[in-house]
């Protein structure tokens, strides 16, 4: 106990007060449980460099937590930094247009408004890519009657109707939150979710991922809906999973 005291107060030199506690039993469901018996708004957890990997005895307690808590859970990486004070907090949120993506939404938005300048990066990625639209077109019936629509405009169209469900999705959100200091960017893109993750990561360079939790979780390797937790957990960026509400 006096060793947590004195990370505390390491943590926090100014002496607010930092309640701790010791707890026996499973470490995943015993943080889990206390999150839910004090009303925390949020478990955070750290995350070893293996923790997204398969454990032949049973998953680590940052996944544990990531698939079965109540509550979200924030999981940081070694070395990890929650912000920088040299620019804007950047959120970016991989919203999959489920519920559980709204719930990471909300999330995500009410963190940012916690800023005095932030940006959210509202990401949806979709299976349907320019060329599989134009081998369906091409053989549906859709384009021996429309020859004039190319695949290319309805592309087009069908990635600004995503990006207007999204503006939708976040104006409903940012409608019953304090006034924000929010620059919002919806942004879709086609193909396979981890890579297109990997490349808007390194385009908007953000200081922390939001993923809704799905309820589809799957062992070996561990996964959550498509989404890999090797994804989520490689990068060197704090990533937090949000339950649906």
């Amino acid at each position: 106990m006096e060793r947590l005291n004195k990370l505390a107060r390491e943590i926090d030199p100014k002496g607010q007060v930092i309640a701790t506690k010791v707890l026996s039993g499973s470490a995943a469901h015993m943080i889990a449980a206390e999150a839910a018996a004090t009303n925390a708004a949020f478990i955070i957890t750290g995350a070893a460099s293996v923790s997204h990997r398969f454990i032949p005895k049973g998953i680590s307690t940052a996944l544990t937590l990531m698939s079965t808590a109540s509550v979200p859970v924030l999981v940081m990486k070694l070395e990890t930094i929650l912000g920088s004070p040299q620019r804007d907090f950047r959120v970016l949120v991989a919203d999959d247009m489920r519920d559980s993506g709204k719930s990471a939404l909300r999330t995500a938005l009410s963190l940012a408004c916690l800023y005095p300048s932030s940006e959210v990066f509202h990401v949806h990625v979709n299976s349907l890519t320019l060329s599989a639209l134009e081998a369906a077109l091409d053989a549906g019936p859709l384009h021996r009657s429309s020859p004039t629509e190319g695949p290319a405009k309805v592309y087009e169209l069908v990635v600004r109707e995503i990006e207007e469900q999204l503006e939708k999705r976040a104006l409903e959100v940012m409608s019953g939150l304090p006034s924000p200091g929010i620059n919002y960017h919806p942004h879709v893109r086609t193909g396979a979710v981890a890579k297109n993750l990997d490349l808007v990561i390194g385009e908007f360079n953000p200081d922390l991922m939001v993923f809704g939790r799905h309820q589809t979780f799957r062992s070996k390797p561990f996964s959550m809906g498509q989404m890999p937790f090797y994804s989520m957990l490689s990068q060197s960026i704090a990533v937090m999973i949000v339950p649906e509400e």
